[in-house]
């Protein structure tokens, strides 16, 4: 809307005036700097911020003024001043240090860090359970970033503990400087408030509050299922007392080598007690492998549950293959593929058929019905 001069023209008193400025006067920081002083370094600390130089400039500051304290952030400038993620590698390993217990790394009491500093980029699928804090130092746009932050801490830990979890709200205050941008952070604050409180209709967990303290105790929010400790060998238990899908598991552990020595593109067939025709197909497409039932009668690809495939497959090495021709099976195989690739919108010269399974009803033992499969143009063959 107007020129980068009259931009610059209205940009530098604020750049002098914040290059002027010392943490001292920074009332956010100081609040930061009290909670840091009330846990550490007896607890470890995760600030998560929004902006790249937020980051940076915590990190150079509490340094500054704790400087007992480790401090490790994932971001940092380089040589042209500009703020950059550190490499995934370096921030792995301070994860490892930070975090030793939950990355099941050696803990090292010098060799380790008291606050860690960071953007949501390490707010999903890192183990920080060694620290108990956590500070929303900058407000999120999504009430999933509280949550995912909070998961960070809240995870599996060996004792019963406390944790904290800090929000910084922006409040209205009598400087007129700043009261317009005040006004739109705090609606920003509502409108997340809001959006969270529907949230909790799924998650069920309050992790933001407009509250100054919200007390929660975490039992409350478990389920009713009622979880005895002991050890349990699967293979004394009786099946009734193990969930299907570890008993497949169990099965699969002791023949792993022979299934492991398996060539690619199996296909056979199997009777079982269903009442239509299925095959059953595992695809790979480039790294990922894709699991197709396709239901003959009804002409549609089903995606049944890990539980109900192994259910559905299982076999022993004296099961009785079931009387079918392979070229019904092809073809059958053939038209499940390609209607898979069709609804992906994937080039069939792209997968490979890694093993194929003809599950024929009991009963279907016609081969009159077998043979008149799929060929409406040819004659009734004779009997």
């Amino acid at each position: 809307m107007i020129s980068k001069e009259e931009r610059q023209e209205v940009l530098n008193p604020i750049i002098s005036k914040l290059d002027k400025s010392k943490p001292q006067q920074d009332k956010k920081l100081q609040n930061l700097l009290k909670i840091i002083d009330f846990h550490c370094p007896q607890e470890k600390l995760v600030i998560f911020c929004e902006r790249y130089p937020t980051a940076s400039y915590l990190e150079e500051t509490i340094k500054l003024l704790k400087p007992f304290l480790r401090i490790f952030s994932t971001i940092e400038k380089n040589k042209d001043t500009k703020y950059q993620p550190k490499t995934l590698n370096k921030v792995e390993k301070a994860i490892e240090k930070f975090a030793p217990i939950a990355n099941n790394t050696s803990p090292n009491g010098e060799d380790t860090y008291d606050v860690f500093i960071t953007t949501d980029n390490y707010g999903i699928g890192v183990n920080m359970q060694d620290a108990s804090v956590v500070v929303n130092y900058d407000i999120a746009w999504t009430p999933i970033e509280p949550i995912q932050r909070a998961g960070r801490i809240l995870r599996l830990w060996d004792d019963f503990r406390t944790v904290r979890i800090y929000t910084f709200i922006p409040i209205l205050t009598e400087t007129k400087e700043l009261q317009d941008e005040f006004v739109d952070i705090g609606k920003r604050w509502d409108k997340l408030m809001q959006r969270h409180e529907e949230s909790r209709k799924i998650t069920d967990l309050p992790v933001l509050t407009s509250d100054d303290n919200q007390l929660i105790n975490m039992p409350n929010f478990a389920s009713d299922t009622k979880v005895k400790k002991g050890i349990l060998n699967l293979q004394q238990a009786e099946d009734k007392d193990v969930y299907p899908y570890y008993q497949h598991t169990r099965k699969l552990h002791f023949h792993r080598d022979y299934g492991e020595k398996l060539e690619s593109d199996l296909v056979s067939a199997l009777n079982y007690s269903g009442e239509s025709i299925l095959i059953y197909i595992l695809l790979k497409h480039k790294d990922d492998y894709k699991i197709l039932v396709y239901d003959q009668q009804k002409e549609n690809l089903r995606s049944p549950s890990p539980e109900h495939i192994l259910n559905l497959i299982e076999c022993t090495p004296e099961t009785e293959v079931a009387l079918v021709e392979a070229n019904i099976v092809e073809e059958l195989a053939d038209i499940a593929i390609r209607k898979w690739c069709d609804q992906n919108q994937i080039a069939e010269e792209e997968v490979s058929r890694e093993c194929t399974l003809y599950l024929k009803p009991y009963g279907e033992n016609s081969l009159k019905k077998l043979l008149r499969y799929e060929r409406p143009d040819e004659s009734e063959p004779a009997d």
